[in-house]
């Protein structure tokens, strides 16, 4: 009897080990919960806000101030917190910029809903919800504002302003270059709209300097840009400090010379023209 009580005793004290184990095992086999955003579904501004019908090929009107959407996900995202970002893809207000962004939780659908009011019309063109977490994207879901009634008139522009990118990350103006300017900035206000857009033309040309003549250092063409009182932005970057001389930044709008602009980088205190 002895040994038979021992046996039970040995069983017994296995038998919670066991059932732990199997618990660990389950728990190892659920899926991690699939963060990758399916769909995006927009909304007008009424009563039924989120529950009404959704607009037609995710296009909002400007006039829309509050804009209303849903990102919708696989139920296993349900109560998982992800980073919700706005970002301008091409907009009569800028190009890739983040507008907004923000830590959402997912609901129990699988839905995350946004509201994202502004006190004026919406500027023209494409946006980007970015999906996001801990640095990494997990999706991008695209939608456009249009104009409700399309507007084309005549494209002025300011002076062309340089600008240097310092070691902080933060510009200031740079109307004489140093060398030393790796990272330059040049902007152009404009003032007029075109709803339906423009080609946007920089380019870059070394006049005369230490390093000859170039006429195209660096271009960039942006088809189909909406304008809508725009500040247009041209980045360039330099891998070694720049040749001393005269260079000059030129803009084109549908391919007709818009603005342009010739400074000077010197070592010393050069003279913008």
């Amino acid at each position: 009897m002895s040994h038979l009580s021992a046996a039970v005793t040995v069983r017994h004290a296995l038998t919670p080990i066991t059932i732990i184990g199997a618990l660990i095992a389950a728990a190892s086999a659920q899926p991690a919960p699939d963060l990758t955003p399916k769909s995006l579904r927009l909304f007008a501004d009424t009563r039924r806000g989120h529950f009404g019908n959704p607009l037609p090929e995710n296009v909002f009107p400007d006039t829309q101030r509050q804009q209303l959407g849903t990102v919708e996900f696989d139920k296993s995202a349900a109560g998982q917190k992800v980073r919700f970002s706005l970002r301008l893809a091409k907009t009569s207000a800028g190009l890739g910029r983040i507008a907004y962004s923000d830590e959402a939780t997912i609901d129990r659908e699988g839905k995350l809903h946004f509201t994202l009011p502004l006190a004026r019309n919406w500027p023209i063109g494409a946006y980007d919800v970015v999906i996001s977490r801990g640095g990494r994207e997990l999706g991008v879901l695209s939608y456009l504002v249009k104009a409700a009634q399309s507007r084309a008139t005549p494209i002025a522009v300011s002076a062309i302003r340089i600008s240097r990118l310092t070691e902080v990350e933060t510009l200031e103006p740079a109307p004489e270059p140093r060398p030393g300017d790796r990272s330059l900035r040049f902007t152009a206000s404009t003032s007029g709209v075109r709803t339906e857009g423009a080609t946007i033309g920089w380019t870059l040309s070394a006049l005369d300097t230490d390093a000859g003549p170039d006429p195209d250092i660096y271009s960039t063409t942006i088809a189909q840009l909406p304008l809508d009182n725009s500040d247009l932005i041209f980045n360039v970057r330099l891998p070694r400090d720049w040749p001393t001389g005269l260079y000059r930044v030129q803009l084109t709008l549908d391919g007709a010379p818009l603005a342009a602009h010739e400074f000077r980088i010197d070592a010393g205190s050069p003279t913008a023209h």
